[in-house]
């Protein structure tokens, strides 16, 4: 699908997010048949090392919670599922990472709760819509680039309050490095560079702002589909007629840019080694 329809196509899914999710759910055969297991085999999963060891099941927690790419790291999630999230220098804390501080909330310190979270059908059910959020999600992404970044964007930046919190998360990342337009170099950055450099772009309290927000991430998929059109070895063979239509996601950046006053990365470029 054209990088030109990514826009349009972002603001008639969050339109009807909710009803095209449930649909989703309901319609695609892998999303449905793995909520179905998990809610099969859930009253087995009485313990941390239950859930690790059944693959199918931990495939659905962790995509619920976007953390599928912890998969392998199962001495982290066993700390994530043992400790509580809140004492002080626990894991879940020390990440700064939203998506592992909600999964160790939902479902850490086993022992102190006496019983399984899996026994709980609100932490069940609420584990199914997640699951099937991230997965529409995903699909979306396969249709058109960066539409998942952008949708999951929308969803939790208001949640995060500091720049540790969006650099740990990388579909967060990819959106604010897509929309400031930050230069390549940017990622070779030392951490703490890095930290500075965003503190003085990032005004979170502007991502309170659900309008400011999807303009933000329309931004980024403007940006995408420019990135894409550049990328592309058949550019160079359109005529001049199609070439103009390329221009077109730039044009985008400029006005959304000019609109609600997002700085851009040109001036950043310049001064990141200065």
């Amino acid at each position: 699908m054209s990088g030109l329809s990514s826009i349009p196509m972002y603001l008639a899914t969050i339109w009807d997010e909710t009803a095209r999710v449930g649909k989703f759910a309901k319609s695609d055969p892998v999303t449905k048949a793995d909520i179905a297991y998990l809610q099969k085999i859930a009253p087995k999963l009485n313990s941390p090392d239950a859930l690790l060891k059944d693959f199918r099941a931990l495939k659905v927690v962790l995509g619920a919670y976007g953390m599928s790419d912890r998969m392998p790291q199962t001495a982290l999630l066993k700390k994530l599922l043992t400790q509580d999230p809140q004492a002080k220098g626990s894991l879940a804390r020390g990440l700064a990472n939203q998506a592992a501080f909600r999964f160790a909330t939902a479902l850490g310190n086993w022992k102190s709760s006496g019983s399984s979270p899996f026994s709980n059908t609100n932490t069940l059910s609420q584990i199914a819509n997640s699951y099937a959020q991230n997965s529409f999600e995903a699909n979306q992404g396969k249709q058109i680039p960066g539409m998942q970044q952008a949708l999951y964007f929308r969803r939790t930046i208001a949640s995060a309050t500091t720049v540790p919190m969006v650099i740990s998360d990388s579909k967060l990342m990819e959106v604010v490095s897509g929309a400031l337009d930050l230069p390549v170099q940017f990622g070779i950055l030392d951490y703490e560079r890095q930290v500075v450099e965003l503190t003085k772009k990032l005004k979170f309290d502007k991502f309170k702002d659900p309008a400011f927000v999807d303009k933000f991430a329309q931004r980024y998929l403007a940006a995408k589909a420019a990135a894409n059109m550049t990328a592309d070895p058949m550019v160079g063979l359109i005529s001049g007629a199609t070439a103009a239509i390329a221009a077109t996601p730039n044009d985008m950046l400029n006005t959304l840019n000019q609109k609600n006053g997002i700085t851009s990365g040109t001036g950043f470029t310049l001064s990141l080694f200065a």
